[in-house]
């Protein structure tokens, strides 16, 4: 029979701290003095034995540098991590899931988005310590979770967002579609929409509630019925009770008061963060156009991306990756000699990009006034 249990929790940044001084202490793990073992500890959330695998990983690339005389570095240290998170969120493995790829350094948004962004990673590494060494009452753990809302108009980044938050936690999404709740009837859906919480909970998953839509005129993707209702107020519910990580993105362009119409008094309150996301501006479309385009792209003349980015103006993520699309897609079917892209084919696929977006009336009204 079994006579005692005995519960092993996921080393938090403290435990995570000493343990890395504990594998790289021995004589046989060269180390550079100006390590900051801390910010890693605090950054990488990783156990034990992927610790000890990030050593070995940095050791062997030191050694190939300086056979002789090798020297773990902090960039060794870090590629190994990047390298051990992803294999780590490799293995959980449940529906929806969505692994991210690459954290909050790599994303692509305003300067106070990144800060609400990176608080919301902040607190949630800081559970560890406050329900764990700190002794916080766990009467408090499930209404203190890091609970969201992005919102904004489509293709300003929001998903890749949650995906950044879920590498620098360590943690897959459980992406779920807001609308398919929608097709539950009567009393299914509220046991649909418990479902969808506790898997994430069980799989210790960001989770996120995809597709929901409000227009300025009230309609769009959250319904009008009292069924959509009471679905909202009993997902944002929910919100409010789960201990880990929700997101629920919204599409809507300026403000939020339709969505908080629909709220009963007092679920506000709940969600710590409202994030705003807009239209990337001049810099952040700068940086798009240098992201997306890759260093093995065939290219003629030179490439501004400030001159792209001033032409793509107003433009969104998925319209400005459309863009080098159509003007890469132009130039692979041409003859050898000249299958390259150039600043030409960029800016045509930008005005195409624009005139696509356009509708026929308003073409026809350009065509009679301007």
């Amino acid at each position: 029979r079994i006579s005692e249990v005995f519960e092993f929790n996921f080393p938090n940044y403290l435990e995570r701290l000493k343990i890395w001084q504990l594998v790289t202490k021995h004589n046989a793990i060269p180390c550079e003095e100006d390590i900051d073992w801390e910010a890693i500890a605090l950054q990488y959330e990783l156990s034990g034995g992927f610790i000890k695998n990030v050593v070995i990983a940095a050791l062997s690339s030191a050694v190939g540098r300086n056979p002789t005389a090798p020297e773990i570095t902090q960039s060794d240290i870090i590629a190994g991590c990047k390298k051990q998170m992803r294999g780590a969120l490799q293995m959980n493995d449940f529906d929806e899931r969505v692994l991210p790829s690459a954290g909050l350094e790599e994303a692509i948004v305003s300067d106070p988005v990144k800060e609400q962004l990176q608080a919301m990673v902040d607190i949630e590494k800081a559970r560890g310590i406050l329900f764990g060494l700190w002794g916080l009452d766990d009467s408090m753990r499930d209404r203190q979770g890091t609970t969201a809302l992005f919102w904004g108009p489509p293709g300003t980044g929001r998903s890749k967002a949650a995906e950044a938050i879920g590498f620098e936690l360590g943690k897959p999404l459980k992406v779920v579609n807001f609308p398919q709740l929608l097709g539950e009837s009567g009393k299914e859906y509220a046991k649909a929409v418990r479902d969808v919480f506790s898997e994430a909970r069980l799989m210790d998953a960001v989770l996120v509630l995809d597709g929901h839509s409000f227009k300025s005129d009230g309609g769009g993707g959250g319904g009008t019925s009292d069924d959509d209702h009471r679905l909202l107020n009993l997902v944002v519910r929910e919100m409010t009770r789960f201990p880990g990580v929700v997101i629920m993105m919204i599409d809507t362009v300026g403000s939020l008061d339709i969505f908080i119409s629909r709220l009963d008094k007092g679920l506000l309150n709940g969600l710590k963060f409202l994030v705003e996301f807009d239209r990337p501006n001049f810099q952040s479309r700068l940086l798009i156009w240098k992201k997306i385009m890759p260093s093995s792209l065939p290219v003629s003349g030179k490439i501004d991306p400030k001159a792209l980015s001033k032409a793509s103006e107003k433009f969104n993520f998925v319209q400005i990756c459309n863009a080098l699309y159509r003007a890469a897609a132009v130039a692979a079917l041409r003859s050898e000699k000249e299958r390259h892209v150039n600043m030409s084919d960029l800016l045509s696929a930008i005005k195409d990009e624009k005139n696509r977006g356009e509708s026929a009336i308003d073409r026809w009204m350009k065509s009679q006034y301007i």
